[in-house]
């Protein structure tokens, strides 16, 4: 800096204010002091820099599995803010979101300096550790994380999920999918619980309620336990799509004939199943039915080996089924040889 102030002919606290952007220097000024900078290729000292002011402009990420769509996204939302601000970005990565390991990366970019840490933390297991961060280190979770350990920043998850639905519903779309993701992420619960919570809202019934279910010894973890719902309504949200959680819900209906009008009106077609002790009733459903498996008297109805376990309509994907005879010509490689032999070859035929 004493080499650049010397060229320009300017005091060391004057290059200083023009390397901080500082508005106190003439135009005239700040061209000489650039000028030089640029014709002795300075370049500042950030080390030295950040232990005059405190401050190493330098924020650590710890995150995991940057692969997925969700953590890759919000990890390069933060670069591009935090570029815009003037702050470089420090990403530890880690394999697994336990205690051991994201405590390990916290203390990592410590060491490192960083002014601050954010967390990239959507599943369960990261909440213990949450709990448990250094009092003295700026912390931000993202994503996911609970509010009384640390500021979080999130999407409102049940409001967006609402919203997309009914935009897509008023477009006069039939079918609308829910890609849930794995229930021991914040977000995924929360969608969860916005179709239960709709539900209660248009005048279904609620019998069970799994929201807030908690777990012995792991009280902070995103969890939903089973949930029952009566008197829902086929035109219902929760009747139309699928929800991927632990939820039941019970429509009520006159006799047998309208509950099969609502199953074969539903764009799905996995499973159904009937409870009877009448071979009649049974059969009569099973025929009628529009579900590639139909259970009597099972919950479940997978079929054994070699029958295919695959659903119709909506529920179907691809051309073939997931198991049985169908996944195995699909995936079989055939050869197919046609031959013809000379008689005069004084080759020998048969047949």
């Amino acid at each position: 800096m004493a080499d650049v102030a010397r060229m320009a002919g300017v005091s060391h606290q004057t290059v200083s204010r023009v390397l901080n952007g500082s508005a106190s220097v003439r135009p005239e000024t700040r061209e000489r002091v650039v000028r030089a900078v640029r014709e002795l290729d300075y370049r500042r000292n950030s080390m030295a820099r950040a232990l005059v002011t405190g401050r190493s402009r330098t924020l650590g990420v710890v995150s995991f599995d940057t692969t997925l769509y969700g953590p890759a996204s919000t990890l390069f939302g933060i670069e591009r803010a935090a570029h815009s601000e003037g702050y470089f970005v420090t990403v530890a990565s880690v394999t697994s979101l336990d205690r051991p390991s994201v405590l390990g990366a916290v203390e990592q970019l410590r060491d490192q300096g960083v002014d601050g840490v954010l967390l990239i933390t959507p599943q369960e297991t990261a909440v213990e550790a949450l709990l448990h961060l250094p009092r003295d280190m700026p912390v931000v979770a993202v994503e996911a994380g609970p509010d009384e350990a640390v500021p979080v920043v999130a999407v409102d998850q049940v409001a967006g999920a609402e919203a997309a639905t009914r935009h897509l519903l008023e477009l006069g779309h039939r079918t609308v999918w829910h890609v849930a993701g794995p229930s021991d992420w914040l977000e995924a619960r929360q969608r969860i619980e916005s179709y239960v919570g709709e539900a209660v809202a248009a005048g279904a019934r609620l019998v069970l309620d799994g929201r807030g279910a908690t777990v012995p010894g792991r009280e902070a973890g995103f969890w939903i336990g089973p949930t029952i719902l009566d008197h829902v309504r086929p035109e219902m949200k929760i009747a139309r799509e699928e929800v991927f959680g632990p939820v039941l819900a019970i429509i009520r209906t006159r006799d047998v004939d309208q509950a099969l009008a609502i199953e074969n009106a539903s764009p799905y077609g996995n499973a159904a199943s009937v409870f009877t002790e009448s071979g009649g009733v049974a059969r009569y459903i099973t025929e009628r039915a529009s579900a590639g498996m139909v259970g009597v008297n099972v919950g479940v109805p997978v079929p054994r080996e070699p029958f295919s376990f695959g659903g119709w309509n909506e529920s179907k994907f691809g051309a073939g089924d997931i198991t049985g005879r169908g996944s195995i010509e699909f995936w079989t490689r055939t050869k197919k040889t046609t031959t013809k032999w000379s008689r005069e070859g004084g080759t020998s035929q048969t047949s």
